[in-house]
């Protein structure tokens, strides 16, 4: 594949998810390469433009015009990354630019009248941001030394260290402060190219290879002299710049376009959605399925499309409205009878504890159809948290076995006995909970060890398993839970205490069955949508080495 060919692909890339940003990225690669234009044998080599450039650095200090260039070493083969076509030159970024970091922030030292500045905030990728300015005080003679002029290259110092723009009249004769770096390129050397450069390196590591500092990075002036960076002849400078910019514009367009398409199908597919949420009976949810069905490939593009819909499902189904009621099914209330009997008996044989009814604590929000029984977590399962066991992970590498160990995310783990050999249904006890996008619930079957960060029901005659974990992946239990934003709780009386509507078993069992239906359906769906993501990547990856090559 040539540049030619992955230019002409542009519109199949991006389609892809962060399609728009990776060709952002590959084509400053090709150009920063010598791949994105053809070169000119006609065109002055860069050799001969550093020559020049040695001898205009001389003349201007000669006449006191710089300070006293500092000497820097050639670029060694070990240092090159790639190889630069005939032509170019690697050289490093302190030969070919004159920099310097601005004005240091001292209220007590700084004297003369205030002037804005321009400090890291103020710096973005390729532009400008100018709504929040801060002033600080200068002395008329103290503005050349740290003011911009039209074609400097701004660089950011901490950050984002590497982040660059180039001056324009908008910030010309501006001051900056000393977190940023002002570069004025030698005999006309492109600040464009050069900030191009500095993206490519920076979206591919490179750059980062220059940073001090363990948690807050920083480019100091002696990195960024260092910096080893490959210089095309004057006149490809040019034209690399003018043809990135070019497909930069053509990328706008195509990512404007997209948005647009997708904010359009994010509507259709939300209404869509609240069409199946709003549907009053099991014959509504059909026909507002079926208009999903009909468009699913239009209105669901990426994996993570798929959430809203499962979650919709799992509503519709604990709610009663995803299969028909049927008037000779055994009643809910019976149900709930024997569940009363079993609570007894188990407590006699000492196989739970029996705790006082906890009260509703957390009211449901609607209204369940009224062959349907009102009822709490408690009347319907009981709690074993009084027999879960928390082992540290060192204790567990020295009881290897092959009983997963679960906590409340779902496994964690492996240990060499279980505590459970039963249908089980966990429950997030302490986790973040705001924001949270995983079910705050799941089914665990079998030999299992649970440790204290999730609560552990037992089911009872009451209610089938796969129903109790549909009822509470999704609860609406994040505003009864208590603690900080960075760890809260749901207590396991709240838990017990949430409220809920118990349809008869029979009708658990249809529920259950269509949900799996329906999962298995979405299922297919998610991996057709993640198959079509591999293949965008896939086909960038190969475009890319085929560049390489």
């Amino acid at each position: 594949m040539t540049p030619q060919d992955l230019i002409a692909a542009f519109d199949t890339l991006a389609e892809a998810p962060d399609g728009v940003k990776r060709l952002r990225e590959l084509v400053l690669q090709l150009a920063v390469r010598g791949k994105l234009v053809p070169q000119d044998p006609e065109d002055e080599p860069a050799s001969v433009l550093l020559k020049r450039i040695a001898a205009e650095k001389a003349r201007l200090h000669k006449a006191g015009e710089i300070r006293t260039p500092k000497a820097t070493t050639g670029v060694s083969r070990d240092e090159t990354p790639f190889d630069v076509p005939e032509g170019w030159a690697w050289t490093r970024f302190g030969t070919i630019t004159d920099a310097r970091l601005g004005k240091m922030l001292d209220k007590a030292k700084n004297s003369g009248p205030l002037r804005p500045y321009l400090r890291n905030a103020n710096l973005q990728w390729f532009e400008f941001v100018l709504d929040d300015l801060k002033q600080l005080r200068l002395e008329d003679s103290e503005v050349d030394e740290c003011s911009l002029a039209v074609g400097d290259l701004v660089i950011c110092e901490g950050g984002e260290p590497g982040r660059a723009a180039v001056c324009d009249e908008s910030v010309a004769g501006m001051v900056y402060q000393k977190a940023l770096h002002r570069a004025r390129p030698y005999c006309g050397i492109s600040s464009w190219y050069l900030a191009y450069l500095l993206r490519c390196d920076s979206s591919g590591g490179r750059l980062a290879d220059l940073f001090t500092g363990a948690t807050i990075k920083h480019l100091t002036g002696r990195s960024l002299a260092a910096y080893a960076v490959p210089v095309p002849p004057l006149a490809e400078q040019k034209r690399i710049v003018a043809r990135v910019d070019e497909l930069m514009g053509l990328l706008d367009r195509l990512e404007a376009a997209r948005n647009a398409r997708e904010a359009t199908r994010t509507a259709l597919r939300d209404a869509a959605l609240a069409a199946l949420r709003d549907a009053e009976t099991p014959d509504e949810v059909e026909v507002a399925w079926d208009r999903i069905a009909e468009r699913m490939d239009d209105l669901f593009t990426a994996p993570a499309d798929v959430d809203p819909l499962r979650q919709t499902v799992l509503q519709l189904a604990v709610r009663g409205r995803l299969v028909p009621q049927d008037p000779n099914d055994e009643p809910a209330s019976a149900l709930l009878e024997r569940a009363k009997a079993e609570r007894t008996e188990m407590a006699q044989q000492k196989r739970i504890r029996l705790a006082k009814h906890p009260g509703v604590r957390i009211r449901r929000e609607w209204q369940p159809p009224v062959e349907w029984a009102d009822a709490c977590v408690y009347d319907i399962a009981y709690s074993y948290d009084h027999l879960r066991v928390p082992v540290s992970k060192a204790k567990r590498a020295e009881r290897a076995g092959d009983v997963p160990y679960y906590g409340a995310n779902g496994q964690v783990g492996w240990i060499d006995e279980a505590l459970f050999d039963e249908p089980l249904v966990l429950v997030v006890e302490d986790e973040t909970f705001i924001g949270r996008t995983k079910p705050f619930s799941y089914l665990i079957e079998g030999r299992t060890w649970v440790n204290n960060h999730a609560h552990v029901l037992r089911p009872s005659v009451a209610v089938a398993p796969q129903y109790l974990n549909m009822m509470l992946m999704f609860y609406p239990f994040i505003d009864a839970t208590s603690g900080t934003t960075n760890r809260r709780k749901l207590t396991q009386p709240v838990l017990l205490g949430a409220q809920v509507g118990i349809p008869p078993m029979a009708e658990q069992k249809r529920i259950v069955a269509k949900v799996d239906e329906l999962t298995g359906l979405l299922d297919r769906l998610e991996q057709h949508l993640a198959d079509k993501t591999t293949a965008h990547d896939a086909f960038a990856a190969a475009a890319v080495h085929h560049l390489d090559a």
